[in-house]
């Protein structure tokens, strides 16, 4: 069934239902690639697996629903690359997670 706007109760044929494939591995390796410009700066180890929780952070506050919207960050306007460009200048200038422990 397709949401739109309208209230239809039209269920879409199989050829009108658009797909996407994505395959979590190679996502993974775009990440990694977008955030490698900051594996020389930091004070502390490059982990790739912590920059993809802060990612995860990052688009759960530009992109929920039910959060209030933060000023000016809109997905539609590019608030996601704002943020990697924050996110990346920002990074190198903190200590890391040495208070969290595993």
């Amino acid at each position: 069934m397709k949401f739109t706007s309208h209230a239809q109760n039209k269920i879409a044929s199989p050829a009108e239902i658009r797909f996407f494939l994505l395959h979590l591995s190679l996502f993974r390796e775009y990440l990694d690639l977008e955030f490698s410009c900051l594996k020389n700066n930091l004070t502390f180890g490059y982990d790739v697996e912590r920059i993809i929780d802060d990612w995860i952070v990052i688009c759960y506050l530009v992109g929920n629903d039910f959060l209030p919207h933060l000023p000016g960050l809109h997905i539609a306007s590019g608030a996601l690359p704002l943020m990697y460009r924050i996110y990346k200048n920002v990074l190198p200038t903190l200590d890391g997670n040495s208070n969290v422990t595993k």
